[in-house]
């Protein structure tokens, strides 16, 4: 430091390190604004992923129908059902509220896929 005001007098050196200080204060509170504003909005992301596959119905052998769980932190969110049929695909969805079907009653398939994410 003594290098770089070998030429100042000393209290244009303290006025420097005061205006510094004060400049670094104050990013350091906008930055930690930021980060908090951050944490609130990241609660309604979805943060977990449950993927179950299963097998609709007995006679076709295979698992070729799912459920996905979208949650965000506080387990709440959607399970999207993907029904594979003879005729085509059929897709429903269902809102989640803290790990509970908010509307309607979930599956087995579709608790499994909430407790399953990550």
């Amino acid at each position: 430091m003594t290098q770089r005001t070998r030429k100042q007098k000393l209290d244009e050196v303290l006025e420097t390190l005061i205006t510094d200080d004060q400049r670094l204060k104050q990013k350091a509170q906008e930055l930690e604004k930021q980060i908090q504003q951050t944490i609130q909005d990241s609660r309604v992301y979805f943060q977990k992923i449950g993927l179950v596959r299963f097998n609709a119905f007995g006679r076709t052998g295979v698992d070729q129908s799912f459920v996905l769980a979208l949650l965000d932190k506080e387990q709440s969110g959607i399970v999207v059902n993907f029904i594979y049929t003879h005729d085509g695909v059929r897709i429903y969805t269902k809102r989640v509220k803290k790990g509970e079907g908010e509307e309607f009653q979930l599956s087995d398939e579709e608790k499994k896929a909430i407790k399953e994410s990550k």
